[in-house]
């Protein structure tokens, strides 16, 4: 699993199997992958300048998750086609500048979705922290 730079934001980045889960959203609709793109970038970018401030300035997009232990988080789009949900983690939170990391991308279908969602997310965190350990070391 590799991790690089999302789009011109500073300190976002993404996993590549977040890029391609993105890409695939909204494949056969490109009408709404432009509207989701455009709205998901303003998204970012609130999160990019602001940190984890977002969850409070802009609650109807962003929350973090209950009932999970991993400090993951998640943006929504609730009333858009597909319901469509990136969840990511802060690397260093409450330092000035904080790090996050694009974890996965898909769309909520049904409650068994968000939960399945949850576990890779978990797992991708886990992979992506151990291999920022190893490059540490």
């Amino acid at each position: 699993m590799n991790i690089q730079s999302f789009g011109e934001y500073k300190n976002i980045f993404a996993c590549d199997l977040f890029l391609s889960e993105k890409n695939k959203l909204y494949h056969k609709n490109p009408k709404d992958k432009i509207n989701y793109a455009k709205w998901l970038n303003r998204q970012l970018g609130f999160l990019d300048t602001t940190g984890l401030q977002v969850l409070q300035d802009h609650s109807a997009a962003f929350e973090k998750l209950t009932g999970v232990e991993e400090n993951i988080y998640s943006i929504t789009r609730r009333e858009f086609s597909g319901n469509p949900r990136v969840l990511f983690f802060s690397i260093v939170e409450n330092a000035e500048e904080e790090i996050f990391v694009l974890l996965v991308a898909f769309k909520e279908r049904s409650n068994g979705d968000y939960k399945r969602y949850i576990e890779v997310a978990k797992e991708r965190k886990k992979t992506i922290l151990q291999i920022l350990k190893e490059e540490e070391e």
